[in-house]
């Protein structure tokens, strides 16, 4: 598979979590098949509400759970269900580190 790697898609995925603003950084772990969202322990609340938000909607239809511990929200899921939504959920989840480290 063909990873595409255009500024178009990092835009959109950075967009549509308003990660930039937030300081988001999200990462999948395929040997545990868990999605990890980390959010700034300095983030105010409000930001954190729409942090994750903005996740939940973008992931809205998968088979995903969600919990909450301090500045940490974890979300539980098959790696498969993101790719079978995303097409490659590794790549998702480098694009959208990639881009909150680019805008550190």
């Amino acid at each position: 598979m063909q990873i595409p790697t255009s500024k178009e898609n990092l835009d959109r995925y950075a967009s549509e979590l308003d990660l930039i603003k937030f300081r988001v950084t999200l990462r999948v772990d395929p040997t545990h098949q868990y999605v990890y969202l980390t959010i700034p322990r300095d983030t105010t609340m409000a930001v954190f509400r729409k942090a994750t938000s903005n996740l939940l909607k973008l992931k809205e239809n998968d088979t995903i759970f969600y919990s909450q511990t301090g500045d940490e929200i974890t979300c539980y899921g098959s790696v498969e269900d993101l790719y079978d939504r995303y097409g490659d959920a590794l790549w998702v989840a480098e694009v959208i580190s990639g881009v909150c480290y680019a805008a550190e």
